[in-house]
């Protein structure tokens, strides 16, 4: 029969016409389809049509086998990891936006170049639970304007802290306890409980035949053991050991890991456990993720020797803050300074803009940035 999407053209050509000449047109049509039919061959759209597949005499044997030819593999997207690349690319062009990791631990990372001609080194911005690479506030703001005080700035995913497991019920409900009730009326009257009683017994089978005996099971195919795959901590630590690798193949050589809220607590684990003390730290408002990502902070500072800024936000006797200060002169950490920041909730962006100057304002007198010309260098 004639294509579709030639019917469908030929109806709507019809329809534009009306009247006598719609109605000849019909009556061409459909001649045509008759005899298309009445051939017995039917039509196919030459865009279609599969090509003969030709064997090793160079004869044509009739169309290829469908299971020669491996299906294409498609490539899941995650939408909002879309979308939220797409708003961060629009708003700001010059974003480079990363896929990092392997497969299936693939995550999206923002990347903006230094714009200066010396480079200080590279920022990692580990975001907070619930929040992406481009969150508004302190990590769209850190991530955009930090390079123009010659810093590279990655900011990247971070998975959401696993939910607590709903553990298995071992009480008894109400069914059970009726059930339990009515073995125990049956126990005290003499009578057998149901599990108590003998089945009838059943004649034995009689025994095959060699001829009508079972033909034996085929063996069972090798089972492959599947590699265990990574906790939680392992995840976020071999996230921001590939930023870092990302940033050090960029030509920085100082590498700056701020976190914001847990990403903070995370971060700050991670140099710990890494022991390096050649990177710097900086958290802002620093958390706990809670029972299911347990981070003790104390100890975790208490452990790590690395330069440390601690940014607050809150009152000045925030109890939390006392605590992370007494901590650090308690284990000699002279390298640990906190500031406080004041908020200024009738202008936000003056906030970030703030945060933006207190961070860079502490890089540069505490570390002593050393800018570093990436380009390479021509021998003479």
């Amino acid at each position: 029969m004639l294509p579709a999407a030639w019917l469908n053209r030929a109806s709507l050509y019809v329809k534009s016409l009306g009247g006598a000449g719609a109605i000849l047109l019909s009556l061409v049509l459909g001649s045509a389809l008759v005899r298309a039919e009445s051939a017995g061959t039917p039509a196919s759209d030459p865009a279609s049509t599969t090509p003969p597949a030709i064997d090793a005499n160079g004869q044509s044997g009739g169309s290829a086998p469908a299971a020669d030819q491996a299906p294409a593999q498609r490539v899941m997207l995650d939408p909002v990891t879309e979308q939220i690349a797409a708003l961060a690319k629009q708003e700001h062009p010059p974003t480079q936006v990363l896929t990092l990791g392997e497969a299936p631990d693939q995550y999206l990372g923002l990347f903006v170049a230094h714009n200066t001609a010396l480079l200080s080194g590279g920022i990692i911005v580990v975001p907070d639970d619930g929040t992406h690479p481009d969150w508004p506030g302190p990590i769209h703001t850190l991530r955009l304007r930090l390079p123009d005080y010659g810093w590279d700035s990655l900011s990247i995913a971070i998975p959401p802290v696993p939910d607590m497991v709903i553990p298995e019920r071992t009480m008894p409900v109400l069914s059970t306890v009726d059930e339990l009730k009515k073995q125990a009326e049956q126990s005290q009257a003499g009578q057998a409980t149901p599990a108590e009683s003998k089945p009838a017994e059943q004649p034995a089978a009689a025994t095959p035949l060699p001829e009508q005996a079972a033909p034996a099971a085929p063996a069972a195919p090798a089972v492959t053991e599947e590699k265990p795959k990574p906790n939680y901590v392992e995840v976020i630590n071999q996230r921001i050991q590939k930023a870092e690798d990302y940033l050090r193949a960029q030509g920085a050589e100082k590498i700056v890991v701020v976190g914001i809220g847990t990403g903070a607590a995370q971060a700050a684990r991670y140099l710990a456990g890494k022991g390096d003390n050649q990177s710097t730290l900086v958290m802002i408002d620093v958390r706990d993720p809670g029972e299911t990502d347990k981070i003790d902070i104390m100890a975790t500072l208490a452990g790590l020797d690395a330069p440390v800024l601690d940014l607050y936000h809150g009152d000045r006797n925030n109890l939390q803050a006392k605590m992370r200060r007494d901590n650090a002169r308690r284990y000699g950490k002279l390298a640990f300074e906190q500031i406080r920041l004041q908020p200024r909730p009738g202008n936000p962006a003056e906030d970030w803009e703030f945060l933006v100057q207190r961070v860079r304002g502490w890089l540069k007198t505490r570390q002593q940035e050393q800018p570093v010309d990436p380009r390479p260098r021509q021998a003479s």
